[in-house]
């Protein structure tokens, strides 16, 4: 995907390719970094608190990164990498424990299950969202895509904020 955001601008295949290593290495460190520390604090909801927000606001501002210094792009997509693959199994051990007495393959199964269907969606509509014959800007250039992506991303915060509302106060004033 990278690649198809990317190279309307210029930005070659190879470069693309380093990118997402970028995103995937950065996720892993910080991933294999910060978990065991969240663990240990019990620090999940306020955890998933500040990733998701964090995610919002970079996929937020990747509309503009397309067209800027490649440099922003790394550092970028490094935080988009490191709050994610934190937030993936801090998520998962929550929802484990929020959906007992429930096995926890079960809420997970379906969390994948749901992520591979939204997954599905988002790429069908990317192909569908790309401009052409906009003098404007270059041919495949995909704003019109990252602003849809970022209003669902958002609406999905605002009702993640109200499920947990009353669990994260109960969490942090007992």
């Amino acid at each position: 995907l990278l690649t198809q955001i990317m190279s309307p601008y210029g930005v070659s295949s190879d470069t693309s390719g380093y990118l997402g290593a970028a995103l995937i290495g950065c996720g892993l460190v910080i991933a294999a970094a910060a978990t065991p520390i969240i663990d240990k604090l019990q620090a999940r909801l306020l955890s998933m608190k500040v990733a998701a927000p964090t995610i919002g606001i970079c996929y937020l501002t990747f509309i503009w990164i397309p067209g800027s210094p490649i440099v922003t792009a790394y550092v970028v997509l490094g935080v988009i990498g490191g709050a994610s693959f934190t937030l993936l199994p801090v998520t998962l051990e929550w929802l484990a424990k929020e959906t007992e007495p429930a096995p926890p393959e079960v809420s997970s199964i379906l969390c994948w299950m749901i992520g591979q269907l939204l997954g599905i969606v988002f790429t069908i509509s990317m192909q569908n969202l790309k401009t052409y014959g906009d003098p404007a800007v270059p041919n495949g250039d995909m704003k019109r895509y990252f602003s849809y992506t970022f209003l669902v991303r958002r609406l999905v915060v605002l009702t993640y904020d109200r499920l947990t509302e009353d669990l994260f106060s109960r969490v942090l004033l007992p």
